[in-house]
């Protein structure tokens, strides 16, 4: 920074130059040069290395200046100053020279760039991202860029062209050019190859002459005269492969054969997923295809009736329908509907199962639910044979009965022992 008290002294002092001869410099003073002018400053006290800016950011001998490293990036050393690099010579950040690579400083300097919205490309390219490229699509072609047009949709090799995809519908590609498909060998919409079907058949009318089916190419039959494309609701001709619907896809819908509905199907047979399937299923059973009832749920023959297992739970199958177990049911016994007589509970009593006096195996009696053990001690059901001790009070002991006075029959009298004897001495 200039001291301009000390420039204003400089500046007198300029002016007696002009009319006297120089006085010479003090010892102690320095020329420095700032800038095209030289100073000299005042003393020893007035500079400081603070005062240098940005672009002369070197403090030496009492003045400020730049070297090569010195500068910030993206700035280089004049001799004097900081510069910005944004010339062609020196760009960017690493202040590249794009000359060298045929490229151009961007206008702020960012960095070397081949065009853009100012800086034009020359014939023949395309300034696409800032970078040159040559004019070979569709939308830009050849020298001058140009779009192609709807007969030469393509660009290759920066010639407008095409090829057998980019011409439109009902017209090819001929030596270079889309032409409308009216030749023998690319014929009406489809640009079919009249010449398959054999000698005679032309292209008339954007149609190939026939007199059969097998004078047409894949995908047309032969309709007065000419062949026409097969359709999407044609079910003698559906679809590319002219196919003839029937049989379980007997209508034609968006070129292929299925059923759409139950009516397509006829009697006894319904549509499933475009297939027409018979009616035997509970879901759809018999001429009219219903649905089966639930005490009916299975098709059989094309009538509903039940079968083992078919039945929900509660239920079981008797004669043709479900019907519900009951609680006194031995063979479909309760909620679920058990069958009782193949164990030792055969009978059924409140929906459970339970047993009976002759269900029970040998040295067991029936307690009117399970099968009990008789005992030895159990003078209702005592050993091996279950028997019931005879009289009142008569015990069980060791599997046998015992008898009481009470419990021999007449003509009997019980000993002492638990055994019955016959009267047949003085005392009985």
């Amino acid at each position: 920074m200039v001291n301009w008290r000390f420039a204003g002294v400089f500046l007198l002092s300029a002016a007696s130059w002009a009319c006297s001869s120089p006085a010479p410099a003090e010892p102690d003073q320095e020329i420095v040069p700032v800038g095209e002018i030289v100073i000299t400053p005042p003393g020893p006290d007035s500079f400081s290395c603070d005062d240098c800016p940005a672009d002369r950011p070197v403090c030496k001998d009492k003045g400020c200046y730049c070297t090569e490293t010195s500068c910030e990036p993206g700035s280089y050393c004049d001799g004097q100053y900081c510069r910005p690099c944004d010339q062609d010579s020196r760009c960017g950040k690493e202040c590249q020279d794009c000359t060298l690579f045929g490229m151009v400083c961007s206008p702020g300097g960012e960095g070397c760039i081949q065009c853009n919205d100012t800086i034009p490309c020359g014939a023949g390219l395309l300034c696409e991202d800032e970078k040159c490229v040559p004019c070979n699509a569709p939308e830009a072609c050849g020298v001058e860029c140009a779009p192609c047009g709807l007969l030469t949709p393509d660009c290759s090799g920066g010639q407008c062209v095409c090829d057998e995809q980019s011409c439109m519908t009902g017209s090819w590609c001929s030596n270079g050019k889309c032409v409308p498909c009216e030749a023998d060998t690319h014929c009406g919409y489809g640009c079919v190859d009249c010449t398959l079907g054999g000698a005679g058949v032309v292209c008339q009318q954007g149609k190939c002459t026939c007199s059969q089916d097998s004078q047409c190419s894949k995908g047309t039959w032969c309709h007065a005269g000419f062949c026409e494309a097969c359709g999407d609701a044609d079910p003698f001709h559906c679809g590319p492969g002219c196919e003839v619907c029937a049989g379980t896809t007997p209508v034609c819908l968006g070129g292929v054969c299925v059923c759409a509905n139950m009516s397509d199907c006829g009697e006894g047979a319904w549509c499933d997923s475009g297939v027409c399937a018979p009616c035997d299923t509970g879901e759809h059973c018999g001429a009219g295809c219903a649905k089966c009832p639930a005490e009916m749920p299975v098709c059989f023959d094309g009538s509903c009736r039940c079968d083992a297992g078919s039945c929900n739970g509660g239920f079981w199958c008797y004669e043709g329908k479900c019907k519900s177990c009951l609680v006194n049911d031995p063979l479909h016994c309760g909620p679920e509907c058990l069958d009782c007589t193949s164990g030792d509970k055969p009978g059924c009593a409140e929906g459970k199962c339970v047993c009976t006096p002759q269900s029970c195996g040998p040295g067991q009696w029936c307690d009117g639910v399970d099968c009990q053990p008789c005992t030895e001690d159990d003078p209702l059901h005592c050993g091996t044979e279950c028997v019931k001790c005879p009289g009142t009070g008569a015990p069980c002991v060791g599997g046998k009965c015992l008898c009481t006075e009470d419990s021999c029959g007449l003509g009997y009298w019980c000993n002492g022992e638990g055994a019955c004897m016959p009267c047949n001495n003085a005392l009985h």
